[in-house]
């Protein structure tokens, strides 16, 4: 977690398969991480990350493309980075969307009522050196329309 960011890890209840519960859904435990607002919220790929203001639930799913200008090369454009994030509203479903770094492609998506961007995404890429999926950090602003 960045320095500047306060997070609490706990459960939720969740579609999974696995046991039934009394009413007969499906459920399991997944490990959420609870993120206090303020500063941008910090994905890491595939950790469900709930956030106090929004009281929406984001998990950055997958890295689509990342086209970004490697350091240590020369480029003719500074590139771009896509990633898909899943989006679940309090009490509501899921929805995913896609993300982009580069303001020129649309920076900015409305998923319920709420503005989102991809501020940053980490690691930066470097010549000669690959990224693995792992790895990866989506920076997200969040604000209400």
């Amino acid at each position: 977690m960045s320095s500047s960011s306060a997070a609490f890890l706990f459960s939720v209840a969740a579609p999974f398969s696995g046991a039934m519960a009394d009413n007969g859904k499906v459920l399991a435990l997944l490990p959420v991480l609870f993120m206090l607002s303020g500063t941008p919220l910090e994905l890491p790929i595939g950790t469900p990350v709930k956030d106090a203001a929004s009281r929406a639930i984001f998990t950055f799913v997958s890295v689509v493309n990342d086209s970004r200008c490697p350091k240590g090369v020369t480029c003719v454009w500074e590139g771009d980075a896509v990633i898909e994030v899943r989006v679940t509203p309090e009490g509501g479903e899921p929805e995913t969307v896609q993300l982009h770094l580069n303001a020129r492609t649309g920076k900015d998506v409305v998923v319920r009522g709420l503005r989102l961007a991809l501020e940053r995404l980490e690691p930066y890429p470097e010549e000669g050196r690959s990224i693995s999926a792992r790895d990866y950090r989506a920076f997200l602003s969040i604000a209400h329309e």
